[in-house]
């Protein structure tokens, strides 16, 4: 082999190396590394162990999707045809009240917002009567000899001024 037909050869294959590490190359792209931008809609307030409904869209089609609160996995989901995604979860009930991260992503999306958690209103304190009708009953049992004792006084003058 002449020295022109090994420069040839040694050219020809670095030329199908680069093609094939193009090829691969190119190939590493997909899925995109940068997520695409999408749009995560939120409650602005939730109380502790209330549900949190999320809704969003970006996340490419029929995909798998977490879902996490401050960086802990709160549920997983998976997208529809159109990269929408939705879902609700469970605020744990030991959380502090405060502003908190949600973050839902997947290898096409990573779409993040904040959520204030409240304090557990717990139950609520008692403000009324447990005995209300009793005492409707006796109101109206008040009203009725009311009127008793003003016909009597009227019955009795009318007697009165009878009899004078």
């Amino acid at each position: 082999m002449g020295r022109a037909q090994r420069t040839l050869m040694t050219a020809l294959a670095l030329g199908t190396m680069l093609v094939l590490l193009g090829a691969a190359a190119g190939a590493a792209d997909y899925p995109p590394s940068v997520p695409s931008s999408g749009h995560l809609t939120l409650p602005t307030t939730v109380a502790v162990n209330g549900m949190v409904d999320f809704s969003g869209t970006g996340c490419g089609a029929t995909q798998p999707v977490t879902v996490a609160l401050n960086g802990s996995t709160m549920t997983t989901s998976t997208s529809d045809a159109g990269g929408a995604v939705s879902g609700s979860f469970r605020v744990p009930s030991d959380m502090a009240p405060g502003s908190y991260t949600v973050s839902v992503a997947n290898s096409f999306c990573s779409l993040s917002g904040t959520v204030t958690v409240l304090a557990d209103p717990g139950t609520l304190p008692h403000t009324g009567s447990s005995n209300t009708i009793p005492i409707v009953l006796s109101a109206l049992a008040a009203v009725a000899v009311g009127f008793a004792l003003v016909a009597a006084a009227r019955r009795r003058r009318r007697f009165v001024n009878a009899t004078d």
